[in-house]
Parts: structure tokens; sequence; C-alpha cells
């Protein structure tokens, strides 16, 4: 049966591909069992250095979230397994998709947990994120299996100015920023590196 581009055994096959790379890679917390994306507990780390180099070496740094809307009641109409297997994985598939066709060599991605994915843009601006996230969105879209099973995924960017600014304000209306001043505030430590110094891992293209 075909679904939309491809037919289920491509996906099955893609999927299997995918779970055998994810075999091989070195069990460690960096990596997401279920997707091979970073994991949680890489991305507040990488956050940190990313905000850190961007204080230090006045660039910008934005952060994009996507998350399945109405989980639960995918959650019932399939199968926890199959949303987890099959639906995940092609979610991340589909989000890793577009972040190596810009070729951005400073753009990561990770599963925070759950339905949570998230991109980190050093030296971009909202902009540069928003015209991420409308490629993102398209692919999410044109995904036959996705639509299948009617997924939606919405989308948030946070620009990290905006968040040094609100992280001590005490009601944030946007959780997705509440999300990230936690994550800067628990990155402060980290942030080092003096003002003017060159840093040779600065990225200079934008996506």
């Amino acid at each position: 049966m075909v679904i939309g581009y491809k037919t289920r055994r491509q996906y099955r096959v893609e999927n299997a591909q995918l779970r055998a790379k994810i075999d091989e890679l070195v069990r460690d917390r960096d990596v997401d069992s279920l997707t091979g994306l970073g994991s949680g507990t890489k991305l507040y780390r990488e956050l940190g250095e990313a905000v850190r180099r961007g204080l230090g070496f006045d660039y910008n740094v934005s952060v994009i979230f996507a998350d399945l809307d109405d989980l639960h009641n995918l959650n019932r109409r399939t199968s926890q397994e199959f949303v987890d297997r099959e639906i995940f994985t092609t979610v991340a598939n589909r989000l890793m998709e577009v972040v190596e066709g810009v070729q951005h060599r400073s753009t990561d991605l990770f599963r925070r947990s759950g339905d949570e994915f998230i991109g980190i843009i050093e030296n971009a601006g909202p902009e540069s994120a928003r015209i991420l996230v409308e490629r993102m969105n398209v692919a999410i879209e044109m995904d036959g299996l996705l639509a299948e099973y009617g997924v939606k995924v919405s989308f948030g960017v946070a620009d990290m100015w905006e968040v040094i600014m609100n992280a001590d304000t005490a009601r944030l209306k946007d959780d997705h920023v509440s999300l990230i001043a936690t994550m800067l505030n628990n990155a402060e430590g980290k942030m080092k590196v003096k003002k003017g110094e060159k840093d040779p891992n600065r990225s200079l293209a934008a996506p």
C-alpha cells in the first residue's frame, strides 16, 4: 500500500535501518535511544555552551521547539508503542532531513523527552530560525505516514536575548521561553568566555 510518496515497506526499512544504526552507536546518555538524536542531557550542556559562545563572541543563538499536537488522542487511537517506534522516529527523520539540507554546521537537533524536539542554531537570529521552521512544517505536512494519522507538530522560536531579558521574570507567558530560561539559569556557571576572544568554532553562515 502506498502512503504519500513512500510505501509501508519503505517506512519499515527506513526505520529498521535507523534503529540498526543506533544500535551500533556507543550507548551513552548523550544519544536518545529511540531516535538517535542528541538526548535531553546533551541538550542542556550544548545549549549552555552555545549561549556561552554567543555572549562571548557577540552573535545570536536561536532555539526551535517542536512538539506533537494532541499526543494523548494519538496514543489512544493507535498505541504508545506505535507512536514511539513509528511516529516519533518519522518526525525525527523529517526534522533531521531539513537540518541536514540546510548544511548549517552549527545547527543541532535534540529530543528532550517524550514528543519534545529542540534545535539549537548558532549565529542565527529568529528570522533565520523561522525560515527553518517553515521548511520543517512542509516536511511534516508532506509525509504520508504522518498525514494518514493526522499528526500535527507545533513549532516555536526563542531568541537568546529575549530569554536572557526574561530569565528573572516570575511569570513567563511563553512556556517555550520559560523552558529555555531554566536551561540558561542552569548553564550560567559555564559562561566564562571573555568578551572579544576569538572563537575558532564560530559559524558565519546563516541558514
